[in-house]
């Protein structure tokens, strides 16, 4: 009998791991998992374990608040101003430089906190929850007060957490057609969504990686992607450490019709300058090693 297949693919397996830890030996704080955006089979992982537990999800969730937003108003999204502040004005963007005025398309590149603070008071927390439910990734998020709600919308809370691995296949099913695929715990699912919202936010994604808070993982990878980052404050083990924050970044690739997605964490770090650039890394080698 012909083993060769088989042997083939262990070698490539083990291949893909040596070549994985590589890319994180001198960072025991990060971790990522590549995986195919139609199937979810993993192409690639480094301490996925750490991914597979409950953290809150920062600016990732500002995907799901664009599209409760577009739910309840269609694609009549405002312009708002994001002004220079100083670090000590709670109602700020995270850049105190500001973004100037901003439409959703640059909100969603820059992940602009002020413009999704005044969006979150437009939209409905029914209409959020409902969103959250298409996605399956309400679980823990019933009987919250409609102020917690609204920070959610913004990233900017505490109060909930969720796996990263359900935001990862969140994220493929807006760039795959709607399929949400199995994982352990999980059933498939469809989320339709209308061609316009899909359009809305690649090109949000887009310019992430152009001149956003992604751009260091476009520029590390050498090709034209789609992503979002996310910070939080650390999160460890259920307990908030106010001295440090966490990185996350999922991008998705080619920037059309995506056939790959990575998810990065960074303990300790940021998703623009930590996550972002590891994702980046993440698919030049995969691409490179195909």
């Amino acid at each position: 009998m012909n083993r060769a297949p088989t042997v083939l693919v262990v070698l490539l397996l083990f291949v893909s791991t040596i070549f994985a830890d590589e890319f994180l030996i001198s960072d025991p704080n990060a971790a990522f998992v590549l995986v195919s955006t139609q199937s979810g089979e993993v192409l690639g992982e480094t301490r996925r374990e750490v991914l597979e537990k409950q953290y809150p999800p920062g600016s990732l969730i500002k995907v799901f608040t664009t599209i409760a937003f577009y739910q309840q108003y269609g694609d009549h999204f405002p312009v708002y101003q994001c002004p220079a502040t100083l670090s000590s004005d709670p109602v700020g963007c995270w850049d105190r430089n500001g973004h100037g005025e901003v439409g959703i398309t640059d909100a969603l590149a820059h992940s602009c906190n002020v413009y999704f603070r005044q969006i979150a008071q437009k939209i409905s927390p029914e209409i959020f929850q409902q969103t959250l439910q298409k996605f399956q990734l309400s679980k823990g998020f019933y009987s919250r007060n409609e102020e917690d709600i609204r920070k959610i919308m913004t990233g900017n809370t505490l109060e909930w957490t969720v796996s990263p691995m359900l935001l990862l296949r969140a994220y493929c099913s807006i760039f795959n057609g709607g399929y949400l695929y199995p994982m352990p715990g999980h059933s498939t699912g469809t989320v339709a969504l209308d061609r316009k919202i899909q359009q809305i936010l690649q090109q949000g994604l887009a310019e992430s990686t152009e001149n956003g808070t992604s751009i260091e993982a476009r520029r590390i990878s050498g090709r034209p992607l789609i992503g979002k980052t996310g910070t939080s404050l650390m999160w460890e083990e259920g307990k908030i450490n106010w001295r440090s924050t966490q990185g996350w970044w999922i991008g998705l690739y080619p920037a059309q019709k995506p056939e790959i997605a990575v998810l990065t964490f960074v303990a300790g770090g940021r998703g623009a300058t930590h996550a972002a650039p590891l994702g980046g890394k993440v698919i030049a080698w995969f691409l490179q090693s195909r």
